[in-house]
C-alpha cells in the first residue's frame, strides 16, 4: 500500500512481523506500552526492503494465558482482523524512508469479543500516531 492510495485493508505477508532477527532487534531496542489487555512494543526503524510496507505487526498470545491452541489462535486471528481494518489510519504519520514495528502481547485472561479488541487497538493506533507525529517533526 503506499501513502497516496486509497485505503487498502488487506493483510499481506510483507506487513507481518515474523523474521526472528527483527523480532530480537524489535524487544532489545524498542519501546513498550500497555493498553489492556495489551502490551505493545514498538520500533521506528529505517525501511529494510523495498516493498511498499510502512507498518509491520506480530502478536503473540503467550501459552501460560491460554493452554489450549484453538482458544490462542482465536484471539490472534480477532486481533489481526481489528488491525487490518484500523491500520490505514496509522500510515499517514509515518516518516518517509521509515518503517514502524509493532508487536502485540495478549496480557488478558479471557477471550475477548472482537468489540473489546476493535476498542484496544484502536486505541493503541492512536498513541502510535502521536508517537510517529513526534518522530516526524
Amino acid at each position: 500500500m503506499t501513502k497516496d492510495s486509497k485505503v487498502d485493508y488487506t493483510f499481506t505477508a510483507s506487513e507481518r512481523l515474523k523474521h526472528r532477527k527483527l523480532i530480537e532487534t524489535l524487544f532489545q531496542n524498542g519501546k513498550a506500552f500497555s493498553v489492556f489487555p495489551f502490551k505493545v512494543v514498538y520500533s521506528i526503524v529505517d525501511k529494510s526492503n523495498t516493498e511498499n510496507t510502512f507498518v509491520r505487526m506480530g502478536c503473540v498470545v503467550p501459552k501460560r494465558n491460554k493452554k489450549r491452541a484453538v482458544d490462542r489462535n482465536l484471539i490472534k486471528r480477532k486481533l489481526k482482523e481489528a488491525w487490518r481494518l484500523q491500520k490505514h489510519i496509522l500510515i499517514p504519520d509515518i516518516p518517509e524512508h521509515k518503517e514502524l514495528h509493532v508487536f502485540f502481547i495478549y496480557i488478558g485472561k479471557e477471550i475477548p469479543n472482537f468489540s473489546i479488541i476493535a476498542a484496544s487497538v484502536s486505541k493503541i493506533i492512536i498513541k502510535l500516531q502521536s508517537i510517529t507525529t513526534k518522530v516526524s517533526l
